[in-house]
Parts: C-alpha cells; structure tokens; sequence
C-alpha cells in the first residue's frame, strides 16, 4: 500500500483498501455505509485507519496477515458490520462494539478482548473459522443468529437485548456464565440444539 496525506481530512464514502503498513498523515471519516478492508500479508502492530468504523473487513488473500489493535489505540467502534475473512485481528485489551453483525470466515480468527473489557453484537453471529474468548463476554444486544461452526467457545455468553431474540443456528459451548438478563434465548428447538 501506498502513503495516504490528507492535510483536510479523507471522507470514505466507499471502500478503503489498506494493507495495514501504511502512514496515514491526517484523519479519516468513514461515513454511512463504507468499508474498510484490511489485506496484508505481514504483522501490523495497529490499525492505521484508527478505531472507528462503519464496516470493517480483514481478508488477506495469504491468509497470514496479523493485525492487533494498537496499545496507545483507543477501543474500537463498528457500526454495522466486522468480517474477518482471512487473517488474524487481535483486539489486545480493548473493548468492542459492533451494531450489526460479526462474521468469521473459514480463514480467519479472532480474539476476543480480556475479562475487563466488553464485546458487544447487535446482530447475528457466524463463525466457521477460529475464535478466542480468552475469559470475556460477548454480549448480544439485538435480533440475530448464533452459528459457531468454526473453533472457540465463547467464555461467557450473555444476551441482554430487551424486547429482542437471540436464535441459536447451531450447538452453543460456553466455558463459563450463561446470562439472560433480558431479551430471549431461542434454542431453535425444531434443530434440537444442544447448550453445553
């Protein structure tokens, strides 16, 4: 990737590619439905855009790209979706809300924040890949779906959507808490699947 100056400031209305060594001298606004896509092959010790995203996609075509927030970032913010198609994003000790979606792909992993910190999905959640909890919560706020097909229990397992339900699409494997503080847990009973 290439350097990016923009002495005004750069207004994402569409998609930025970034492969995630690049400098970035002034700020970025991504506004109403853009996206962000990180695909380096290398090791990227932050995320060069910053931390706040509309939509935010990791998809390194090598499949060996790593990419961890950085320790003077702030937490990090998605308000619609985060897909990690291919690579590794490492959230490090920061919190993270996303409004709509999480999806990891056959290629990707994700780890999650620590104990301390929040990982909220307003949607549905869709893993075929790899997924650490480390010892946190993922907290569903909002209507979705819960597939895990990928590797990784979560650690907690909260839902805490008032008015909202949460529908399992596949078995559920909690290491730890199981909460309903408000909201519904759909075991979609027609599949018979199992909460372990």
């Amino acid at each position: 990737g290439n350097d990016i100056t923009a002495t005004n400031g750069y207004l994402n209305d569409g998609t930025l590619m970034l492969e995630g060594g690049e400098t970035i001298t002034g700020s970025i606004l991504n506004r109403a439905a853009s996206t962000v896509i990180y695909y380096g092959a290398g090791t990227y010790d932050h995320l060069e855009a910053g931390v706040s995203y509309m939509n935010l996609t990791f998809d390194d075509p090598a499949g060996t790209g790593s990419w961890t927030v950085g320790a003077t970032q702030g937490n990090v913010t998605v308000e619609l979706d985060l897909n990690d198609t291919s690579g590794h994003f490492d959230l490090s000790d920061k919190n993270l809300p996303v409004d709509a979606d999480v999806t990891i792909g056959a290629d990707g992993a994700l780890n999650a924040p620590g104990a301390s910190r929040t990982f909220t999905v307003g949607g549905s959640w869709d893993n075929s890949g790899s997924f650490d909890a480390k010892s946190g919560a993922v907290t569903f706020t909002g209507t979705g779906t819960v597939t895990n097909l990928g590797t990784g229990n979560f650690y907690d397992f909260t839902v805490n959507a008032s008015g909202e339900t949460v529908t399992l699409g596949s078995d559920l494997n909690v290491d730890n808490d199981l909460t309903i503080s408000a909201g519904t847990l759909d075991t979609a009973d027609a599949a018979d699947y199992a909460i372990n």
